[in-house]
């Protein structure tokens, strides 16, 4: 199931490179798709700590954690959705890749693997 959920979600965002299972650590678990020039271990740890770092940004003014992240650079975007507080799904598109569809797929990919995790 995980792999097939991967995979439809990639293949419905027009501009989708990949999309990714990763653990809250930054291990990349599982994924659909490439990161194209980019090494997924080295991008997944990085917006693990990126999201540790807003989540205590967050806990100093009184939110919660955050639950959807999107990044947007001239040659990539990338999309962060949390699916448990242990796994999220981060999606790398091209530049001109469909964020609000993304999003979309991701929420929907993330409601079908919660209960796997």
């Amino acid at each position: 199931m995980l792999d097939s959920t991967l995979r439809r979600a990639t293949d419905a965002v027009p501009g989708a490179r990949g999309i990714f299972l990763m653990g809250t650590d930054g291990v990349p678990v599982a994924g659909a798709g490439g990161g194209g020039d980019l090494e997924m271990e080295v991008v997944t740890a990085s917006y693990a700590d990126l999201l540790r770092r807003i989540g205590e940004a967050n806990r100093e003014i009184r939110l919660d954690a955050p639950t959807e992240l999107v990044v947007g650079c001239p040659g990539v975007k990338l999309v962060y959705r949390s699916v448990t507080p242990e796994y999220g799904l981060l999606a790398v598109l091209e530049p001109d890749g469909s964020v609000g569809r993304a999003r979309y797929e991701l929420l929907k990919a993330s409601l079908a693997l919660r209960p796997e995790l």
